[in-house]
């Protein structure tokens, strides 16, 4: 099947960098023609498209009740199978998919680091910043300096994170508070020994 807004070129193959010039026969059962038009017209595929995609092992057919299982190790093996533009085409869709999921998680960031802290110590604890700094075994300086904003490093977050509340009630966990401090922070600093969400 060609690609949709793009010319055939003659002797060139448009998914697998060679042309289809290879006859194949097969005999099928009425039955077993009749379903494989039907799977791969579900799958949006030409039968000789299905039948390459087999050899190719781009298509398992494992099967766990009725439905193709697509595991991580199965994309991964048939990687291999693909040319070099479908390669960086999947690359570029993985991308975007990471950076709108990150970008989605960067969007319900309501509070900074400072902030959660500030609101715990004003209503959990008095106002009292040594007792909330008792609490998470953090020096009293440390905590007085995340409170003005300064970039918390990966020991503060795991000192603190079971100890700030959301508005639900529930804490906050290290992936939660590691996405906080790149949202506020960016990167941060580039010794690459930050923890990642």
């Amino acid at each position: 099947m060609g690609k949709k807004g793009k010319l055939p070129v003659k002797g060139v193959g448009e998914i697998w960098a060679e042309s289809k010039s290879e006859n194949l026969s097969l005999r099928l059962t009425p039955t077993g023609k009749r379903l494989a038009r039907k799977r791969a017209e579900q799958e949006g595929l030409s039968l000789a498209e299905v039948v390459e995609l087999y050899g190719r092992g781009s298509i398992n057919v494992e099967q766990v009740d009725g439905e193709k299982r697509i595991t991580p190790q199965f994309v991964i093996n048939s990687l291999k199978t693909f040319t070099k533009e479908h390669l960086a085409e999947f690359i570029s869709i993985a991308s975007k998919l990471l950076v709108g999921n990150y970008i989605e998680i960067q969007e319900q960031v309501e509070y900074s680091i400072a902030e959660l802290i500030k609101k715990e110590v004003d209503s959990r604890y008095g106002k009292d910043i040594a007792a909330f700094a008792s609490d998470v075994a953090l020096p009293i300086e440390r905590v007085n300096a995340l409170l003005n904003g300064e970039y918390p490093s990966d020991l503060d977050l795991i000192s603190i994170a079971a100890f700030l509340t959301k508005n639900d009630g529930s804490t906050y966990t290290l992936e939660e508070v590691i996405v906080i401090r790149k949202s506020c922070f960016g990167n941060g600093h580039t010794s690459g020994e930050e923890l990642r969400p």
